[in-house]
């Protein structure tokens, strides 16, 4: 272990292991290496937005919704790293590690553009807006490999949200895109296809549980409720009709979440500003930084004497070789996206850059609940399979 794996470490920060992570799981299953008791050929693979390890085993294996699991077998995986939606779900969706995407944030810089972009928000506008052949945005948004290889194997259904975003599939053979409204939708959906039978492997995402977390925190009565409803729903709708028939459902997350007791908010005034060359993007417990040049020492001085017992800000290259983004090495393509550095929040702090918008009301979100950092609540995450 190197010097800064140790430092984080001692931190309280959670390495990932990609050998045993989420991503490695719906890898496995496209390259049909994940076959479990009944060894069923046809997959349901769905993505449940926060829903933590630890929020599994408090509420559903030892808690009030206790005995709504079943049968199902419960393991214990790691996520990517950073623990976001953006990153995790452009791994699953083209099989790479963040370090080979460089989707490993809410907000991304992208210097192909010259702006930091939402890309799961922006993905729509942007490839209605721009040529592909004139800026190179597919290397932005980057191809769908891993669905497009489950699709050479039959034909793939995929489910989303109606108000999310995702990477373009258009054009992609045997590949059917759908779009539902809310839980029970989305099991009449998943129904509905397993009768079908149309389908080898079916790409489900849903967003509810992690919109909840966010604004009441995973303790919440609102989330110990959610449980009883989206499992009792799952019991209800879906898993009779598996009973009989060719399919296995394979339930993960992207990320789980802690509860913020701290919210640090940089602005334009904040002192380490007058070393950055643009404003921080990322996410609230992983925000990257491009320091000035000759200012990275000055940067990381001024950085712990006002912030220091709250977050660590480590040098983005250093990060990267420790290889907590997957990969030791970045593309000089995606470099960018890092920054020179990224501050990693500590305990259940959040930070976030406010920015000056003239005439908007200052930012006022507070979350009860958050993720994308390296805390244990954060990086573990269930894997439950219904065979």
């Amino acid at each position: 272990m190197n010097g800064l794996n140790s430092v984080l470490t001692e931190s309280g920060f959670v390495f990932p292991d990609y050998k045993n992570s989420n991503l490695s799981v719906i890898k496995d299953i496209v390259n049909r290496k994940h076959l479990n008791a009944g060894e069923r050929k046809k997959k349901i693979f769905l993505v449940v937005d926060g829903l933590g390890y630890n929020l599994v085993e408090t509420l559903l294996m030892n808690g009030e919704a206790k005995g709504l699991l079943g049968n199902a077998r419960v393991e214990r995986k790691s996520t990517v790293f950073p623990s976001t939606t953006t990153a995790v779900i452009a791994s699953f969706e083209t099989g790479c590690t963040p370090a080979e995407h460089g989707l490993i944030g809410w907000d991304v810089y992208c210097k192909e553009l010259g702006l930091i972009v939402t890309p799961y928000r922006d993905s729509d506008a942007f490839s209605k807006t721009i040529k592909l052949s004139s800026t190179g945005i597919e290397s932005i948004f980057p191809k769908p490999q891993l669905l497009i290889n489950a699709s050479k194997r039959g034909r793939v259904l995929m489910l989303y949200p109606e108000n999310v975003g995702n990477i373009s599939t258009s054009g992609m053979k045997n590949f059917r895109h759908e779009r539902y409204y809310g839980s029970t939708d989305m099991f009449v959906h998943l129904r509905n296809a397993v009768r079908e039978k149309k389908e080898w492997f079916i790409y489900a995402y849903y967003d509810g549980l992690d919109h909840l977390e966010h604004l009441y925190g995973f303790t919440s009565e609102q989330v110990k409720n959610w449980a009883i409803s989206f499992f009792s729903e799952l019991n209800r709708i879906l898993l009779p009709e598996l009973d009989s028939s060719d399919y296995e459902l394979i339930m993960t997350a992207d990320h789980g979440q802690i509860e913020v007791k701290k919210k640090i908010q940089i602005n334009s005034k904040s002192g380490i500003m007058q070393y950055l060359s643009m404003p921080p993007w990322g996410d609230m417990r992983a925000l990257c930084m491009s320091a000035l040049p000759g200012k990275e020492v000055a940067l990381m001085r001024q950085f712990k004497k006002a912030y220091g017992n709250d977050a660590v800000l480590v040098d983005s290259k250093s990060l990267i070789r420790t290889g907590v983004f997957g990969k030791t090495e970045v593309s000089d393509n995606l470099i960018s996206r890092f920054g020179t550095h990224i501050a990693l929040s500590k305990g259940n702090v959040a930070m976030q850059y406010e920015y000056p918008i003239s005439g908007q009301r200052k930012n006022r979100y507070k979350p009860k609940g958050t993720h994308s950092g390296l805390s244990k609540y954060e990086m573990e995450v269930p894997v439950i399979t219904y065979f």
